[in-house]
């Protein structure tokens, strides 16, 4: 008895090892697939309208969010964050012929410039804006 309470105490670790470690990869698989989609949506919002504001691109990815395309949700400061609870980073650069817009999350670590951080850009021709 006590052999077959041991190994389903263990085989009980072990799952639960496995559902953390799954747990924390889709996480990992939501901010990835945030940061592509927030990338698109901004080049997209900043080519119809250059003048958008840092609001008005926070109102859009919030509002992706409430559509269900992406997992992203409100922090305390009513800012988009990340599935790990940090805010994205969202930047658009027009230099020589192209522009290039960029989403960026923390990661994991919560902490910029760690290895773990997730990076999409969209390049795109300037005579398209």
């Amino acid at each position: 008895m006590r052999k077959a309470v041991g190994a389903f105490l263990g085989a009980l670790g072990l799952l639960g090892a496995a559902l953390w470690m799954m747990r924390d990869g889709g996480r990992e698989y939501e901010a990835r697939d945030a940061i592509q989609v927030i990338a698109a949506e901004v080049d997209r919002l900043l080519r119809e309208n250059p003048a958008a504001t840092p609001d008005d691109i926070d109102r859009a990815i919030l509002w992706l969010g409430r559509a269900s395309v992406i997992h992203v949700e409100a922090g305390s400061d009513g800012r988009p964050v990340d599935p790990y609870g940090a805010p994205f980073r969202v930047r658009r650069e027009v230099t020589g012929p192209e522009s290039v817009t960029t989403a960026a999350s923390a990661g994991r670590d919560r902490r910029w410039g760690t290895e773990d951080d997730l990076v999409e850009t969209v390049r795109r021709p300037r005579a398209g804006d």
